[in-house]
């Protein structure tokens, strides 16, 4: 909502939200770690499982993703947007 609300207001700027998806970073860690005291347990599996498999990605993944749509990414077919780091518009910037 908030990046549709900007891409109204404000002409001048190209807004876009992107969904990193699972990333592998110190607050999935932390996650891993210390989540079984505090979250549901079938919402811990999926991360613990998630990091065991090796299915959750580097930061480095979405974070081409992020530098791709701030370099290349404008007009009208973007702005207002929110994307998955994987979305094959942001695939074909990177």
């Amino acid at each position: 909502m908030l990046t549709m609300g900007l891409a109204a207001e404000e002409a001048d700027v190209t807004s876009i939200g992107l969904l990193p998806g699972r990333t592998d970073t110190d607050m999935l860690a932390t996650i891993c770690n210390e989540g079984t005291d505090s979250m549901d347990p079938a919402t811990y599996d999926t991360f613990k499982k998630g990091r065991d498999e090796g299915s959750i990605h580097a930061p480095d993944v979405p974070a081409k993703a992020i530098v791709a749509l701030a370099l290349h990414a404008r007009g009208e077919q973007w702005n207002g947007r929110n994307v998955l780091w994987n979305d094959a518009d942001v695939q074909r910037l990177v």
